[in-house]
């Protein structure tokens, strides 16, 4: 994880990020790296404290200990209420890492990866967004058209405004032979095109959009399948569950596939798989996540078939919630 502390101090440095894809590039072709990257997050197995528990609003120990129902019930209830939880907590630090691969013929196979540190309190949202398209088919005219359509612009929210910086797709740097994390070159970063008064605070941005984990409208019923789940409780104080979707649900769902579409800028999607494993704190806020999805869709109208593997990880300690180096870059930019 060494050659992720460069990035840490960009991060700290300067706050956000969006990498804008808008050039061509020259396709990386070295190994991709097996793993997922974890322990980014200091206080990633630190329980949240009472001070952050007390700003929660949902209880997932009596979901989880009522015996009317179903295991597979519970386990959609309780993934309502970690989102719902989310949009109340007092703050937290999130790390967000994806690796996925689109397949739309044999010549155009593509694989993007995506990195997302995001901080979230009641003052100040700063959230860092990444990502590198790696060309591992042989069509640089689709390679091109996928990396010039990829950008996502995100920005540090303070005060009621947002502040944007971004960075070039030829300033991102990509350790696939090592940790798999994407970092930016020193002194990349400007001013973005669009920043000012939003009339938007910290706490506004931290809503329901923004806490969902995957497209699953856990509000549906039956959407979590009740073959394969498991709620097993360790005692170090969290809930390991596994599950899976419910895919002719999630399928006949017209909210999650309208968020699956919404998410990958896609037509026409579906999912072929979506499979869960997450550790949620007694407290009903999430500790760890990881999960594999496959759909089909049409991206950039071309039909295609993506897989992707996403891990998160989440702290609720002051030391990965710091934000004093950020209002430092607010200062400095008014």
């Amino acid at each position: 994880m060494k050659k992720f502390v460069p990035f840490i101090a960009v991060i700290v440095v300067v706050g956000l990020v969006a990498a804008c894809f808008a050039g061509c590039v020259d396709p990386y072709d070295g190994p991709i790296s097996e793993g997922l990257p974890s322990g980014i997050l200091s206080g990633v197995n630190t329980a949240p404290s009472a001070e952050v528990v007390d700003t929660l609003t949902v209880s997932i120990e009596d979901i989880v200990n009522d015996s009317s129902l179903a295991d597979n019930e519970k386990v959609r209830l309780i993934m309502d209420a970690v989102e719902e939880n989310e949009t109340k907590v007092l703050r937290y630090t999130y790390f967000k890492y994806t690796k996925g691969q689109t397949t739309m013929s044999e010549a155009d196979d593509f694989m993007m990866i995506y990195q997302r540190l995001k901080k979230q309190d009641r003052q100040i949202k700063d959230d860092i967004i990444l990502k590198f398209p790696i060309n591992l088919g042989t069509s640089s005219v689709m390679f091109n058209l996928y990396a010039s359509t990829a950008a996502k612009s995100k920005g540090i929210y303070a005060d009621g405004k947002l502040w944007r910086l971004s960075t070039g797709l030829d300033d991102l740097e990509y350790d696939g032979e090592g940790t798999g994390l994407l970092s930016v070159k020193e002194g990349a970063w400007k001013k973005g095109s669009d920043f000012g008064d939003k009339n938007e605070t910290s706490i506004q941005t931290q809503n329901r959009e923004e806490s969902k984990k995957t497209a699953l409208n856990f509000s549906k019923e039956n959407i979590i399948s009740s073959d394969g789940v498991s709620i097993v409780h360790n005692e170090k104080g969290y809930y390991e569950i596994t599950f899976k979707a419910n895919i002719s649900v999630a399928n006949a769902d017209s909210t999650t596939i309208a968020r699956l579409e919404q998410d990958n800028s896609a037509s026409g999607m579906s999912f072929n798989k979506l499979e869960v494993k997450i550790q949620v704190w007694d407290c009903g806020l999430i500790k760890e996540m990881y999960y594999d999805e496959s759909w089909n869709g049409t991206i950039m109208g071309f039909n295609g078939v993506a897989n992707a593997s996403t891990y998160i990880e989440y702290s609720y300690t002051l030391e990965d919630c710091d934000h004093s180096e950020t209002q430092a870059i607010i200062n400095s930019l008014k």
